[in-house]
């Protein structure tokens, strides 16, 4: 078997570029790239960008994905569109684990509170709350994988009022409730 860097690197690229506004990633594939995801967290940087090469090439050559917008240009934002998105994730990044204040984050963007929730969702084709919900997924998950913090710690250290609107929107996201998504990761390891 000759292995060629120049096609495997051409059909990443293909990938990449036929991804620009997001794949969906199904079947085996998934359950795989799932599982490497997580062991990747685990091994030295050198090794990770190793595995990050097999993993988009696991993909490129799979069956197993769709592109899920085929025109991405619809998603270029003017220099002010860009500004103000900008400016609403900085706040969300510096405040997802405490209160978030919906005010504040329209105040960003010198709208009310209504015309920044429409805008919003016509920029970015989610609401504040979804993104919101989804940064402190993401922190659970990494507080699930790297500690043995009880999940109701988690749950509150990642910024949820309650345990019920943690378990909901994180199996939503994640296809697990929080134990068994840390059961699979240790499995992983």
């Amino acid at each position: 078997m000759i292995f060629s860097l120049h096609e495997t690197t051409q059909t990443i690229k293909n990938l990449l570029d036929k991804a620009k506004s997001g794949i969906l990633i199904s079947e085996k594939t998934r359950d795989r790239v799932a599982r490497e995801m997580i062991f990747l967290l685990t091994v030295p940087p050198f090794q990770k960008l190793l595995g990050l090469l097999d993993l988009l090439n696991t993909i490129a050559t799979s069956k197993d994905f769709e592109i899920i917008d085929n025109q991405p240009d619809k998603y270029d934002l003017p220099a002010i569109d860009l500004d103000k998105i900008n400016k609403i994730y900085a706040y969300v990044i510096e405040h997802y684990t405490q209160d978030i204040n919906l005010e504040a984050a329209a105040r960003l963007t010198n709208m009310t509170e209504t015309a920044f929730c429409r805008y919003f969702k016509k920029v970015t084709k989610k609401t504040f709350l979804d993104l919101v919900t989804e940064f402190r997924i993401k922190h659970a998950c990494n507080l699930l994988n790297s500690t043995d913090k009880q999940v109701a710690e988690v749950c509150f250290e990642s910024g949820f009022g309650n345990i019920f609107h943690f378990n909901k929107p994180f199996k939503a996201l994640t296809d697990y409730i929080p134990l068994n998504y840390r059961k699979m990761f240790l499995a992983t390891i």
